[in-house]
């Protein structure tokens, strides 16, 4: 990972102040985690593979409807995010190894397993044609890959507001908005064909939020890499001053009525 992304997920407390506003605010009819489960198909005696699993959310959302019988293997390659997994998915049955893995070199034998799992990931991975190259070499021969990624529409009201409030508070250069994603659903299944024939994109659907509360988010503003980066580039006092400019314009948003937020969020299915 780079040092950047290293610092986002050494412990999961940016994570989860990303997770949070989509836990609690979502207008889907079927929460995200059990939704890419319900995609995921697999035979019985299933040894799964997933990539970057943080806190473990889609095995902890999904534990009563996981089959005893499949094998699976939890990676990511922060300790932080992997500990954490490891205590959430305690007791889980078919959780059966937790490893620190870097998906460009993933640590197991050719044909290992008959699904791979990215949720969320695959647009942190630094050489990403490698990291793809090497889950086609762990897959089973007619094994599948989960990939889930954002669009670049995904949040966008949300970012324009962050990006216009830290412009006029930090110095030029500072700040910049947040570029597109490396895998993202505009990009994804032409990534993907380099290395598998076959690809299908399933978009979740009814993909906005609807947020009352301001302090989710200032919260989920504050996790942000590009906010990040430019907090920890300006003095103390001009923190407290960004802190308080994003706190009185999230609470005008949510005033008198929810914040609308468009997602945009996808689940990629490649075969080889």
């Amino acid at each position: 990972m780079s040092d950047e992304v290293s610092r986002q997920y050494k412990t999961p407390e940016f994570l989860r102040a990303r997770m949070r506003i989509h836990e609690r605010y979502s207008t889907n009819t079927e929460p995200f985690q059990p939704w890419v489960f319900t995609h995921i198909h697999a035979p019985a005696n299933a040894r799964v593979l997933e990539l970057g699993s943080g806190p473990g959310a889609l095995w902890q959302e999904n534990k009563t409807r996981v089959p005893v019988s499949w094998r699976v293997t939890v990676s990511d390659a922060s300790a932080g995010m992997l500990a954490e997994a490891r205590r959430n998915l305690a007791g889980i049955a078919a959780v059966s190894a937790f490893e620190q893995v870097d998906a460009q070199v993933i640590p197991f034998q050719d044909a290992s397993f008959d699904v791979v799992i990215a949720n969320h990931m695959l647009y942190h991975v630094p050489d990403l044609r490698a990291a793809l190259r090497e889950i086609n070499r762990v897959l089973m021969p007619g094994g599948h890959v989960y990939a889930v990624t954002n669009g670049e529409r995904h949040m966008q009201e949300l970012m324009l507001v962050i990006e216009d409030v830290l412009t006029g508070l930090v110095p030029d250069g500072v700040f910049k908005p947040l570029a597109p994603l490396a895998f993202r659903l505009e990009n994804g299944e032409a990534l993907l064909r380099e290395v598998f024939p076959s690809v299908t994109l399933k978009r979740v659907p009814n993909n906005f939020l609807r947020v009352p509360d301001a302090q989710v988010l200032v919260a989920y503003a504050l996790s942000m890499p590009h906010v990040q980066r430019a907090l920890n580039a300006v003095p103390d006092y001009d923190v407290a001053r960004i802190k308080k400019a994003l706190q009185e314009k999230m609470q005008s948003l949510v005033t008198p009525e929810p914040f609308v937020i468009t997602k945009a969020t996808g689940l990629f299915i490649a075969s080889q």
